[in-house]
Parts: C-alpha cells; structure tokens; sequence
C-alpha cells in the first residue's frame, strides 16, 4: 500500500502542475483507490470522465499500453474498478469505440 501511496503522492504533484494530463489522472485514479483514498480516486474518475467520457474498463482492456503485463495490468483494473471507472462497452467497428480509439491516442500523446 505504501507503494500506491507515494505513487499518488507524485502524480498529485504532476497534476498540480498539469492539471489537464488525462494518464496522470486515469494513474492517480487507480493507485488512490488501491491505497484506500476512495475520494481522491473519485475526484480522478470524474477529472478523466469530464475530459474524455468515452473512458471505460472495456476500453482499458482493448488499448491500454499496459495490457500485455498481466501482473501489473490486473491490479490497475482492480483500482479503477474501485475507483468508479465504467465497464463500458468496447465492440469491434461500434462508432463508440472507433471514438474511444481517437481518445486514447490523445492521451498517450499528451
């Protein structure tokens, strides 16, 4: 726990310097919420909904850069879950989810 704590602790840093990183605030959202700051982790989810609200588990799961490490991976899942982040909806050729496609590349540019 220790270990999501100071990673919070950093990105809470960053995010008061950029305020507008979409992956400090998706980061922050899931390592809060596995170090038991169950508000921090909500005010993340509803800061990363507010600038992309197509953001989802499902979409996590189809195009995050981290999904090939499965250790690692698996416990970013569980803190958005805990964190409030939708399951969402992530089918093949769905208009959803070629929007989703756009938004993530935005935010691994940015």
């Amino acid at each position: 726990m220790e270990q999501y704590e100071e990673g919070s602790r950093l990105l809470r840093e960053l995010l008061n310097l950029y305020p507008d990183v979409a992956w400090g605030h998706r980061m922050l959202a899931a390592f809060a919420a596995l170090a038991g700051d169950m508000e921090t982790a909500r005010a993340s989810v509803k800061a990363l909904l507010d600038a992309h609200p197509h953001a989802s588990i499902a979409l996590m799961k189809r195009n995050h850069p981290g999904r090939n490490t499965p250790g690692i991976f698996n416990r970013l899942l569980k803190g958005w879950r805990l964190a409030g982040l939708p399951g969402g909806i992530a089918r093949s050729g769905d208009k959803l989810q070629r929007r989703a496609k756009v938004s993530l590349q935005y935010w691994t540019t940015n």
